[in-house]
């Protein structure tokens, strides 16, 4: 995810064409579009926030084992990035303008694996409840 938003469209199509990996939540991406397609961008975009790169990596803060039976396991994981906010000056009635500025976010995931192997993942904000 790191890497994705400097390769080439084809580039991350294959990267998550090889691991199956099905993102199972809507994030916002640049266009209207779903499935596989959503996939691709969704690698290629999270990094992006207001039209802008995050300055630096997206970093695992934190994993967490919630189930493991057989070959099944779910896991919960944070994600830590530098994200962008594009400058409010209307604010709420006025109230509360800000300018531009970048912020440390963290977003909570489960994920689920198969056989050692992650076939999907979705947001889980209870996490941080």
């Amino acid at each position: 995810m790191n890497k994705a938003p400097s390769l080439s469209p084809d580039a991350v199509s294959d990267w998550v064409d090889a691991r199956a990996i099905e993102v199972e939540f809507e994030y916002p991406v640049s266009e209207n579009v779903g499935g596989v397609l959503y996939n691709y961008l969704f690698f290629r975009e999270y990094r992006i926030s207001g039209g802008k790169l995050d300055p630096d990596p997206i970093k695992l803060k934190e994993i967490n084992l919630i189930r493991n039976v057989k070959s099944h396991a779910s896991f919960q994981f944070t994600l830590t990035r530098n994200q962008f906010f594009p400058a409010d000056d209307e604010g709420c009635n006025g109230l509360f303008t800000h300018g531009e500025y970048f912020q440390k976010t963290d977003t909570a995931f489960i994920a689920r694996f198969f056989n050692n192997r992650l076939k999907s993942f979705r947001d889980f904000p209870e996490w941080f409840a």
